[in-house]
């Protein structure tokens, strides 16, 4: 078994693929092919990434750089939806 499977956020990035392929064809027409096709995507690359990251040592310390930047988007989006919410 590899090392990348052990990985929570390998798991919680699988699941969240496996979910997508169960939702995105029931998007309407107008955001399956768009935004569901994107979306599956994403998770396929990260899936990838996720195992490069594992195997590859020497670029550890620019991947954890990537992820940070990555994390803070995500923390803007959830603040911004919840600004929304409130609306």
């Amino acid at each position: 078994m590899s090392l990348y499977s052990q990985l929570p956020i390998y798991n919680s990035v699988f699941f969240l693929l496996k979910d997508l392929h169960e939702r995105v064809p029931k998007f309407s027409k107008q955001y399956k092919y768009l935004l569901g096709e994107k979306m599956l995507g994403c998770c396929a690359e990260c899936i990838v990434l996720i195992n490069q990251i594992s195997t590859e040592r020497e670029n550890e310390k620019r991947y954890f750089f990537l992820s940070e930047k990555i994390l803070d988007i995500l923390n803007q989006t959830e603040n911004w939806k919840k600004f929304l919410q409130k609306r």
